[in-house]
């Protein structure tokens, strides 16, 4: 299996980031759309779908965070100390709100008697007792959880972004689907 590299990301991490983040953006943009809807039988298919990806999340991390922990990471070398730290921090402070947010989220809909049920296979508890306090605690979690997320994405994207356009250097590209393994990085590539 292909590992990362100093100069590059491998094909399992990318799997990773890009599988999670098409997740995680449209559980974001779902989420905030199906609980302004009115009570339908849509709006509780959504509630269900969500919430099955959700667990799919919560099954992901652990391969992704094995993955990271036993993998190197590019360099970043091209950026100035506090800018990597914060880099470092940001992506930490991302694994545990994509760990809180899908977990509250379960937590909240076991504890409410609305237990997942995945895909429609198969109900998946979490090991909570129905209790409307334990779910109102996961509910305030699962959304101030939310909005940290959103703005830790905005960092994550902003950085990116601030790396590829203004200070030219490669970090967003090493990470986009399709680059070679062994292409070098350089600060001053565009």
């Amino acid at each position: 299996m292909q590992k990362n590299t100093r100069d590059s990301y491998s094909f399992t991490s990318k799997f990773f980031h890009w599988t999670m983040s098409v997740i995680i953006l449209t559980l974001l943009a779902v989420g905030l759309s199906m609980t302004r809807m009115d009570d339908s039988d849509l709006k509780w298919q959504i509630y269900a779908i969500h919430k099955s990806f959700g667990l799919i999340i919560l099954l992901l991390l652990p391969m992704r965070l094995t993955w990271r922990l036993m993998n190197s990471r590019p360099h970043l070398d091209m950026v100035a100390p506090w800018e990597k730290q914060t880099a470092i921090t940001v992506h930490w402070l991302l694994y545990l709100a994509m760990f809180l947010m899908p977990m509250s989220g379960w937590i909240m809909s076991t504890a409410s008697n609305h237990t997942p049920l995945f895909f429609g296979l198969f109900e998946i508890a979490a090991p909570v007792a129905v209790n409307q306090a334990t779910a109102s605690v996961a509910y305030n979690t699962h959304i101030t959880i939310a909005w940290v997320l959103m703005a830790l994405l905005g960092l994550h994207l902003s950085g990116a972004l601030k790396g590829h356009f203004i200070k030219k250097n490669n970090i967003l590209k090493r990470m986009l689907p399709g680059r070679s393994k062994g292409h070098q990085d350089s600060s001053s590539e565009f």
